[in-house]
């Protein structure tokens, strides 16, 4: 039997401690020296509409279009919006 229990936090588990035994993480590589680590690819922010609202409210074409825009995102201490 396995067991799988995920946890969601903006922290880094200390996996040496027992906190987790594999950790998934967006950002830098981390710098402590007994984590193995192994990159699973690029992540890449982006921005997206319905064609129903950007028909009604345009496409921003730059970073200052999105203030006349509404937007749902995710919010955080780990999170930046990509401009």
């Amino acid at each position: 039997d396995i067991n799988l229990r995920i946890l969601s936090d903006e922290r880094v588990f200390k996996l040496e401690y027992g906190e987790a035994h594999l950790a998934i993480r967006l950002g830098k590589m981390p710098d402590e020296p007994d984590n193995i680590v192994i990159p699973l690819g690029r992540f890449r922010n982006a921005i997206h509409g319905s064609p129903a609202y950007f028909a009604a409210h345009g496409k921003p074409q730059s970073a200052e279009d999105l203030a006349r825009h509404k937007f749902v995102m995710q919010i955080g201490d780990s999170v930046r919006a990509p401009f």
